[in-house]
C-alpha cells in the first residue's frame, strides 16, 4: 500500500478502499439489475426504477466519500505543513 507510512496515511489509504468497495457494490447492483431486467422484461418499469434510485443513492455516497476524502487529505497536507512550519521555527 504506498499510503501506510504513518497511522494518518494509512486511515487515508483506508478511505480511498472504502469508495473502490462502494463502486464495486454499485457495480454488481447494476449486474444483478440488468440481469433481471432481461430474464423479466415485463416487469423492466418497476426495475428501471428500483435501478435509477439504487444507482443515484450509491453513487451520491461514493461522490460524497469522495469529496470527504479529498477534503481531509487536503487537510491533513496543510496540517503537516504548518506543523513542519511550527518545528523549524522552533529550531531557529
Amino acid at each position: 500500500m504506498p499510503f501506510a507510512n504513518s497511522k494518518a496515511e494509512g486511515s487515508r489509504a483506508s478511505l480511498w478502499t472504502l469508495c473502490v468497495e462502494k463502486v464495486q457494490l454499485w457495480y454488481l447492483q447494476y449486474k444483478i439489475l440488468f440481469a433481471v431486467n432481461v430474464l423479466f422484461p415485463g416487469e423492466a418499469v418497476v426495475f428501471n426504477t428500483l435501478f435509477l434510485l439504487i444507482t443515484g443513492l450509491v453513487l451520491y455516497t461514493v461522490g460524497y466519500q469522495f469529496l470527504v476524502a479529498v477534503n481531509w487529505i487536503r487537510q491533513m497536507g496543510t496540517n503537516g505543513i504548518l506543523q513542519r512550519a511550527n518545528f523549524q521555527a522552533s529550531l531557529a
